[in-house]
C-alpha cells in the first residue's frame, strides 16, 4: 500500500509538471498579461505538489535519478541542501545555468555559493521562510552581475531541534515582478496626473459609494480621504440640491448612462460653491457596470455672471426698478380673464433734460432713482413698476379698478412734493377681456402727454426760477449784477432802437448768460488769485453748458445762440467758436460790453473794482478789437453810465 502511495505522489507531481509545461508553451511564451497575473497562485500549488511527491521518493529511500531526470528537463531551479552536520548542496537542478548563469558543478565545489548569491537584504526573509509552507520573493545575483526575482518555497528537514536538510523549487518571476513594478509606476503616473489635473475628480463603485478623490477635490473641500469615502462626501452638498442631486445620480445609474449635474459644494473656506459635474459610466473587465468617474469644476464666478446677466435682462441697471423687456413679458403674461380689471399707469419727470444739461447727468439720474423709490414705496407688492424708457416709467396693477388706481396716482403726485420736477401721470384700464392690453397701454400713454403738455410751461417757469436762485446760491453779487445788467441791456437797446422783442431777449440774457456757471467747481469760480490753464479751461466752458441748458427749454431756445456766443471777440480771439466780426450775434455783443463795465466797476474775487472813468477808457481801448465799436459808443452816450454804484 505504502509503495502504490508512493507512485501515486511521483504520478500527480509528474503531471502538474507537464500542466506547467503546457501553460508555459501555450501562455507564458507568449507574453500573455492574463499568464503573468494568474501564474503566481498556480505556481505555489505545483509547487508544494512537486516537493511533496520529490520528498515521498526520498523518504522511500528510492534512486533519485527518475526525478533528477524529470528536473534536468523543467524551468524550474530544484535543490536539497544538507545543513548539518556541514553545509553540503546534495542535489540542484540544471536550471540554475539559464536563470543565474552559475553551473551546478559550481555550487557542489562551493556550497556556500547558494547563500552568496541571495541579496544580502533578502537573507532575512529567507530565514524566516523556514518555519512557513508559503512562497516567498527573493533576488538572486546572477554571474554577470545583474539581479533576478526568484519566487522559492523550502520544506526544511529537523531532526529534534536541529535544521539538518533544507529542500526547495524556485522559479525565475523577473518578468512577473518587471510587470509589477510597470503597473506600479503606470498607477502612480496616472494618480500623480489626476491629483494635478485642474479639475475635482472621484470614482464611484456600482452601489454610488466612492472610494477614490484626486487631490485638488481633497483641497477643494478642505476634508480628507477617510471623511469623504462611500457618502460621506454628500455631506458637503448644499443642503437644498442634496436630494435633487441624489435623484439625478440614481436615475443614471438604473439606466446606466452618463450624467450631468449643478450643485453648490462645501468647500475649504466654508462658503458654498457652485459645481458643474459630469459623471461617466465604466465597466469592468467582464463588461459589468462597475460605477462612476466623475469630473467636476468651480463654475461660481461663471454662475454669478450668469444670474448677473439674468437679472440685467429684467432689471434696469440705473434704478433696479424691471426693465421694459420683463414688462412687456409680465403684460402678456396677466392679460387674462383672472386678472381683470389691469389697469396702467404711465408716468414722466418732466424737464429732465434741461436737469441733465444744467446739472449734470448724474443730477438726473439721482432723480431718477429717487423717483423709482418713490414710485415703489407708493405701489403695492404686487404690481409690477419698470423704467419704460429715459424719462418714462410703467406700472402694471393686476386686478386694480380706475377707482383704485387714482387713488395711487393721488399717492405718488403727494410723494412727488419733495422732488424740484413735475412728473406727469396717465391711466387707463382695461374691462373688457375683448379690449387688447396694447390699446390700454397706448392710452395711458396718450392721457400722460396730455398731462405732460398741460404741465410744461409752469415746469419749465420753476426750473428756471430754481436755476436762477442756483446762480444767487452760488455768488453773492449775482442778484445785483443782474440787476444792473438788466438796467443797462435796456438802456442800450433802447439807444441802438432795437425792437422790444429784441429788448426782451436782451433782458432775459442779461440774466441768464451765465447759467452755465452751475457746473463750475466752487474751488475754481470763488478763486482769489489767478487762474491756472487747467482751470481756465473749465472755466471756458461754461457758455457750452449754458447753451445746452436754453436749448432744453423753449422758452429759453431762442437765447441759446446769444448765450453761447457772449464770450466771442470781435476780433475772432474770443471762444468757445472763434467767430469774429457780424458773426457774433448782436445781443451777445451787447451782453460782452455791459458786462466787461460791470465787472470792471464792481471788481471780481481776482481784480479789483475800478472807476467809471478808468472802465471807459478801458472799453474805448478795446473797441475794434474785443468789442464791437458800434456797442460801446452807444454806451458811452447814456447819460447815467458813470453813476457810482
Amino acid at each position: 500500500m505504502r509503495k502504490k502511495s508512493l507512485w501515486l505522489w511521483i504520478s500527480l507531481g509528474v503531471g502538474c509538471w507537464l500542466l506547467m509545461a503546457l501553460i508555459d508553451a501555450f501562455l507564458l511564451n507568449k507574453g500573455s498579461l492574463v499568464s503573468q497575473l494568474i501564474w503566481p497562485e498556480f505556481h505555489q500549488s505545483l509547487v508544494r505538489l512537486l516537493l511533496a511527491a520529490y520528498i515521498a521518493l526520498r523518504q522511500s529511500r528510492r534512486k533519485d535519478a527518475p526525478f533528477q531526470s524529470l528536473s534536468a528537463s523543467g524551468r524550474d531551479i530544484i535543490y536539497r541542501c544538507q545543513v548539518l552536520p556541514a553545509v553540503n548542496i546534495e542535489y540542484i537542478s540544471p536550471a540554475i545555468k539559464s536563470i543565474t548563469g552559475y553551473d551546478p558543478e559550481e555550487f557542489y565545489a562551493d556550497p556556500k555559493l547558494g547563500l552568496e548569491l541571495i541579496h544580502p537584504d533578502d537573507l532575512p526573509l529567507l530565514r524566516s521562510s523556514w518555519s512557513s509552507p508559503d512562497p516567498i520573493a527573493l533576488r538572486l545575483r546572477c554571474k554577470d552581475g545583474s539581479l533576478v526575482w526568484v519566487e522559492q518555497a523550502s520544506i526544511p528537514i529537523y531532526r529534534g531541534d536541529d535544521l539538518v536538510v533544507l529542500e526547495g523549487i524556485a522559479r525565475d518571476i523577473t518578468r512577473h515582478k518587471q510587470m509589477e513594478a510597470a503597473i506600479a509606476d503606470s498607477r502612480d503616473f496616472y494618480s500623480r496626473l489626476l491629483d494635478g489635473f485642474p479639475l475635482l475628480i472621484w470614482r464611484s463603485n456600482s452601489k454610488d459609494q466612492c472610494d477614490y478623490f484626486n487631490g485638488n477635490w481633497l483641497e477643494f473641500t478642505g476634508r480628507t480621504w477617510e471623511e469623504e469615502q462611500g457618502l460621506g462626501w454628500l455631506k458637503g452638498v448644499h443642503p437644498d440640491d442634496r436630494e435633487s442631486y441624489i435623484e439625478i445620480r440614481r436615475q443614471a445609474s438604473a439606466r446606466e448612462r452618463p450624467f450631468e449635474a449643478e450643485y453648490r459644494l462645501q468647500g475649504g473656506d466654508g462658503h458654498y460653491h457652485w459645481i458643474s459635474e459630469l459623471g461617466s459610466p465604466f465597466r469592468d473587465r467582464q463588461g459589468e457596470f462597475a460605477g462612476y468617474i466623475g469630473a467636476c469644476r468651480d463654475v461660481t464666478s461663471h454662475k454669478l455672471k450668469e444670474e448677473e446677466m439674468v437679472y440685467l435682462s429684467f432689471h434696469d441697471k440705473l434704478t433696479g426698478l424691471y426693465s421694459r423687456a420683463f414688462f412687456e413679458q409680465e403684460l402678456h403674461r396677466l392679460d387674462t380673464l383672472r386678472q381683470l380689471p389691469i389697469t396702467i399707469i404711465m408716468a414722466d419727470i418732466n424737464g429732465l433734460k434741461l436737469l441733465n444739461d444744467s446739472r449734470g447727468h448724474q443730477a438726473g439720474d439721482r432723480l431718477l432713482c429717487r423717483l423709482a423709490n418713490l414710485l415703489q414705496r407708493s405701489c403695492r407688492q404686487e404690481d409690477i413698476i419698470a423704467r419704460w424708457g429715459g424719462d418714462e416709467f410703467a406700472i402694471l396693477l393686476p386686478q386694480t379698478g380706475e377707482e383704485a388706481a387714482i387713488t395711487i396716482c393721488a399717492r405718488i403726485k403727494a410723494a412727488c412734493g419733495a422732488l424740484p420736477l413735475n412728473v406727469s401721470l396717465g391711466t387707463a384700464t382695461k374691462m373688457n377681456p375683448a379690449d387688447s392690453i396694447y390699446d390700454i397701454l397706448a392710452e395711458a400713454e396718450s392721457r400722460m402727454c396730455r398731462n405732460k403738455l398741460l404741465r410744461e410751461r409752469s415746469a419749465h417757469g420753476a426750473l428756471i426760477s430754481s436755476l436762477g436762485k442756483a446762480l444767487e446760491e452760488r455768488d453773492l453779487e449775482t442778484e445785483a449784477h443782474n440787476l444792473r445788467l438788466r438796467k443797462l441791456a435796456l438802456q442800450v437797446g433802447y439807444a441802438l432802437e432795437l425792437p422790444d422783442s429784441q429788448i426782451d431777449e436782451l433782458i432775459l440774457l442779461a440774466s441768464l448768460h451765465d447759467i452755465g456757471k452751475i457746473a463750475i467747481p466752487d474751488e475754481i469760480l470763488f478763486k482769489p488769485g489767478k487762474l491756472t490753464e487747467a482751470e481756465w479751461e473749465i472755466m471756458r466752458r461754461h457758455p457750452e453748458v449754458g447753451y445746452r441748458i436754453a436749448l432744453a427749454s423753449p422758452q429759453l431756445a431762442h437765447i441759446a445762440p446769444a448765450i453761447l456766443a457772449h464770450h466771442e471777440r470781435w476780433d475772432g480771439l474770443g471762444y468757445p467758436k472763434g467767430l469774429r466780426g457780424e458773426e457774433i450775434p448782436l445781443l451777445a455783443r451787447i451782453i460782452a460790453v455791459i458786462d466787461a463795465y460791470d465787472a470792471m466797476t464792481s471788481g471780481r474775487p481776482y481784480k479789483k473794482a475800478i472807476s467809471p472813468e478808468e472802465a471807459k477808457t478801458e472799453l474805448r481801448r478795446c473797441a475794434g478789437t474785443q468789442f464791437d465799436p458800434r456797442v460801446v459808443e452807444a454806451l458811452m452816450e447814456l447819460s447815467s453810465w458813470m453813476t457810482p454804484h
